[in-house]
C-alpha cells in the first residue's frame, strides 16, 4: 500500500512540474514577443515621428492655399462707385481643391508596418502582420463652403463672409489638447485605391475690396483688398491587423492623427471685365500665415498563446508652432452669367511652393 502511495505521489510532483514548466515555456514565449515588438516601436519611433513633423510642415504650406481659395468672386467689385438701392447682394457655395504633399504622412504609416514586418520575419511571433492602412505621397484636399458678399452699402466697399464646417467638434480643437482631434466626431472621409482616411475642419474667413475702377465699357474693372482667415482642423488615418500562426495569435490597432489652426491675412489686387454674358478676372495676392500644429500616433499590439495574453502600447503625442509664413499667389478665372445665376471657375497658383488650387462656385447674385 506505501508502494502504490509512493508511485502516486512521485506522479503527481512530475505532473505538477511538467505544468509548471509548460506555464512558465508559455509565458516566456509571450514575453520574448512583446520585448521584441516594444524593441523594434522604440527604435522604428524617430522614423514615424519625422514624417508627422514634415507633414505638419506641409500642412503649414497647403492650408493658406485652401483659405483663400474660398469666396472667389470673378468681379472685381460687386456694386457701384457710389451708393445705390438696392444693396448689390450674392451668396451661393464654393468646391475647391488643393494639392496635399502626403509623404511625411505615408513616411509615419510606413514606420509603423516595418516594425511589424521585421518582428515578423525575425521568427518570434510567427507570420507577419500586414496593416489594412496605407497613403500616397500626393492627395489632393478638398473643400466645401458656403459664403456670402454685399456691396454698394456705402462708398465703394464691398464685404464679403466665408465658412465651412464638417462638425461641430471641429471648431474646439486645439493644438495643446489631443483630446480635442484625437476622437473626433463628424468626420468627412476620404477614400481611395491608395488612401483611406477621414478629414475634420472648420473654416471662418471675412474680407472687404475697395474699388478703384468701375468696369464699363473700355476700362476693366479694378479692386484692392483685405481678408482674415480661421482655419482649424485635422487629418487622420487608422488600421487593424490580427492572425494566428504557429499556436501564436496576434492583434494590432494603430492610430494617427495630424491636427492643425492656421490664421492667415492677405491684401489682394483685382482686375476684371464683363464680356456678354462671361467675366474674365486675374489677380495677386500677398499672405501672411500663423499656424500651429500636433500630432499624435498610437500602435497597441495584443500576443496570445495557449491561454495567456499580454499588451504593451507605443506612441506619441507633439505640439509644434510653426511661426510666420509668407506666400506670394497668383488666380485667374471666369465666370458664367446667366441672369441672376453665375457660375465661377478659377484657380491659384502658389509662386514660392508651386502649389496648384482650383475651384467651382455657384451662386445666386443680384
Amino acid at each position: 500500500m506505501k508502494k502504490v502511495v509512493s508511485l502516486i505521489a512521485a506522479g503527481l510532483l512530475a505532473f505538477s512540474a511538467f505544468a509548471a514548466g509548460t506555464d512558465t515555456d508559455v509565458s516566456d514565449a509571450v514575453q520574448t514577443v512583446l520585448d521584441s515588438i516594444s524593441g523594434h516601436l522604440d527604435s522604428g519611433a524617430s522614423k514615424i515621428n519625422d514624417g508627422l513633423e514634415d507633414f505638419s510642415k506641409e500642412l503649414q504650406k497647403t492650408i493658406p492655399n485652401v483659405q483663400t481659395q474660398q469666396n472667389v468672386y470673378s468681379d472685381a467689385f460687386i456694386g457701384k462707385l457710389f451708393p445705390d438701392l438696392p444693396p448689390h447682394f450674392a451668396a451661393g457655395v464654393n468646391f475647391g481643391l488643393t494639392q496635399l504633399n502626403t509623404e511625411g504622412l505615408s513616411d509615419a504609416v510606413d514606420g509603423i508596418q516595418s516594425v511589424l514586418s521585421t518582428v515578423g520575419s525575425s521568427g518570434v511571433a510567427g507570420a507577419a502582420l500586414d496593416l489594412d492602412m496605407s497613403v500616397p505621397n500626393s492627395l489632393v484636399l478638398p473643400t466645401i463652403t458656403a459664403d456670402l458678399r454685399v456691396g454698394g452699402l456705402f462708398l465703394p466697399f464691398d464685404f464679403g463672409i466665408t465658412a465651412m464646417l464638417s462638425s461641430f467638434d471641429a471648431t474646439g480643437i486645439d493644438t495643446g489638447d489631443k483630446s480635442t482631434f484625437r476622437d473626433l466626431g463628424g468626420n468627412l472621409s476620404v477614400s481611395g485605391s491608395s488612401f483611406s482616411g477621414e478629414l475634420n475642419f472648420f473654416t471662418l474667413g471675412f474680407d472687404v475690396r475697395y474699388a478703384l475702377l468701375e468696369d464699363g465699357l473700355i476700362f476693366p474693372g479694378l479692386s484692392i483688398g483685405a481678408g482674415y482667415v480661421l482655419s482649424k482642423g485635422a487629418v487622420s488615418v487608422s488600421g487593424n491587423a490580427s492572425n494566428e500562426s504557429n499556436d501564436i495569435k496576434q492583434k494590432v490597432d494603430a492610430d494617427i492623427a495630424v491636427a492643425y489652426v492656421t490664421q492667415t491675412m492677405y491684401l489682394q489686387a483685382q482686375l476684371s471685365k464683363k464680356l456678354f454674358i462671361v467675366t474674365p478676372f486675374v489677380g495677386a495676392r500677398a499672405l501672411l500665415s500663423w499656424t500651429d500644429n500636433a500630432y499624435y500616433w498610437n500602435v497597441g499590439y495584443t500576443v496570445s498563446t495557449s491561454g495567456v495574453s499580454a499588451s504593451t502600447s507605443k506612441g506619441a503625442d507633439e505640439t509644434l508652432s510653426s511661426g510666420t509664413y509668407f506666400i506670394p499667389q497668383l488666380y485667374l478665372g471666369t465666370s458664367l452669367n446667366l441672369l441672376f445665376f453665375q457660375m465661377t471657375v478659377s484657380a491659384s497658383y502658389d509662386v514660392r511652393d508651386a502649389l496648384l488650387s482650383g475651384a467651382l462656385s455657384a451662386r445666386f447674385k443680384l
